[in-house]
Formats: C-alpha cells, structure tokens, sequence
C-alpha cells in the first residue's frame, strides 16, 4: 500500500513539474496523415485550420489526383472539390478543437518519431475521447491527435499525425471557389432565456438548480440531458485544471464560467451548439493573447452568468 501511495504522490509530483497546459494555436497550418476505421489506407496531405474562423480545409493528392475538402462552420456547408467540381454538403457535427481543454489529465511523456511529446487525454462524458501528443520542446506544436467517439450503435477512432507545424494559415486558405455554389445559410438565433423553467422548446431542456454551474438559467442543448452527471463532471473538471495549474482568481473564475458554457451550451435554432461569448475567454483571462479565443457566430452565444472576464 505504502508503494502505490508513494508512486501516486511521484505521479502528482511530475504533473505539477509541468508548468502550464500547452499553449497549441487555435490557427494553424501543417502537413498531416489521417487515418481511422472506414479508411482502407492513411492519407496525406496539408492541414488548414482556424477556430477563430470557424474553418477547416485539407488538401490531398493521391495517385495524381488532388482533391480539396474546405469546410466553412460559419456557414454550417462543407466544399469538395477539385478544380472544376464541387460538392456541397451540409456540416452536423462541430468543429474539432485541438487545444488541450481544461480538465485534461497529463499522461507523462513519450516519443513520436523520435521527438518527445508530453500526452494529454480529456473524456468527455464517455462519448469522445481525445489524446493529444505536444511536442515537449515547444510545449504549443501539435504532433498527433487520437480521438474517439462512442455511441451505442459504433465507435470510431481517428489518429492525425502533423509535421511542419506552424501557427497561422494563409491570406485566402479558406475562400471558396467561384465555381461552387454556396447555400444561402440560415440565421442561428437562441432561444430566448425566458422559457426557462417551464416551457422549452423540442429539442430543449431547462436545467434544474445545479451544484457546480448554478448560473445555467438558460435553455440548453439536448432534450434529454443528464444533468447531475454532466455538472459533477465538470467540477471534476475544474478542481483537476485548479489543482493543476494554482491559477488566480480571475483565471478560476473564467475557466468555471467558460467549462460550463462549453458542456452546457444555450439552445438555438441551428444544430450546432453555441460557443462561448468572447468576454469568457480563458486565454485572455489566464494571461494569454485575446487573439486564441474563438469567435462567436454575431450575437448568438452562450454566456454564463454577467461576468466578462476579458
């Protein structure tokens, strides 16, 4: 017993040894290999991402040909193409986020092609999974992503390996070409907060008084949200980023406002949750740059309780 304690408290030790949670840039670009389940084989390319542009784009080319695959959040439409065709989709999930969210456990080291990495893994509800790999040199430039999603009818994982990895993208990357056609987008509104506690919509809960986000008195997401789980979740969340890091009180107080706004996001007329308000940033209250916080779609955000920490 006195070994496992003692390794325990060794454990803790190295944890604390880290001095902040990497700091990857919510812009990026970088040349990447993709693979998962329904994949017969990875493939490459480069990679173009932007949270503050609610965008993505991955270029590949495979046997001599090259195809594009541009997608736009802000306009809820994804873009095949490849020089004179394109294909319109409609987006139903969200973005992807590649920072490492607070609340994530540190995992130790290892070596990735032959470069130290420090591993970070964040379970979100037990429905995604996500272990990212930072190169431990840098501490902010990503070198792979595992994430899993998990459902009851199947699960899925997806690994992305980046190398030539640098913050930015550039002028143009997320343009869409002339010859696409691109869907007039419909205006995301939230339902308004006056619902609330006795007449939501479909597709709408009213929380009943939480423990840890006592300040969610708004119409959320989901019709059928657990919500004790999901709020003793995020508390776990939120002592483990605390515990972690010691941060100050403006920091503490914006990272609970943003976690809750995050995992309960106000309901709205569109499928995508609504992010964070901008004035919940925890980069800008933890004394990083405004500029790694994602921007919200106009007014249609989520805000947690009067404070704006930014």
């Amino acid at each position: 017993m006195f070994k496992i304690v003692l390794a325990t408290l060794l454990l803790v030790a190295v944890a604390a040894a880290q001095k902040t949670y990497p700091q990857i840039p919510t812009t990026f670009t970088s040349a990447v290999e993709i693979s998962n389940d329904q994949l017969p084989f990875p493939i490459q390319g480069n990679f173009y991402f932007s949270l503050g542009q609610q965008a993505q784009r991955v270029d590949v080319s495979q046997w001599g040909a090259s195809q594009t695959k541009l997608d736009r959040y802000d306009l809820m439409f994804s873009f095949t193409y490849d020089g004179s065709n394109c294909q319109v989709d409609p987006i139903t999930d969200p973005q992807s986020s590649y920072s490492v969210l607070p609340g994530s456990s540190y995992e130790g080291t290892t070596d990735i092609n032959n470069d130290e990495v420090t591993v970070w893994y964040f379970n979100m509800m037990d429905q995604a999974f996500i272990t990212l790999y930072v190169d431990a040199a840098t501490n902010q430039n990503l070198v792979r992503a595992n994430m899993t999603s998990s459902n009851p009818q199947a699960s899925m994982t997806t690994i992305m390996d980046f190398s030539d990895f640098t913050a930015g993208v550039p002028s143009g990357a997320f343009q869409i070409p002339s010859y696409c056609v691109i869907p007039t987008p419909k205006p995301i509104t939230p339902i308004p907060a006056n619902v609330c506690p006795n007449n939501p919509p479909q597709g709408c809960s009213c929380a009943p008084a939480l423990t840890f986000c006592n300040q969610v008195n708004y119409p959320v997401a989901g019709s059928a949200v657990d919500f004790a789980t999901v709020d003793g979740m995020i508390s776990d969340m939120y002592n483990q980023f605390t515990q972690f890091t010691s941060p100050s009180a403006n920091c503490a107080s914006a990272t609970k406002a943003f976690l809750c706004a995050t995992m309960f996001p106000q309901c709205s007329s569109g499928i995508m949750p609504l992010l964070p308000c901008a004035g919940l940033c925890i980069s800008c209250a933890c004394g990083g740059p405004t500029s790694a916080c994602a921007v919200t779609n106009g007014t249609a955000c989520t805000q947690y309780g009067s404070n704006s920490f930014c």
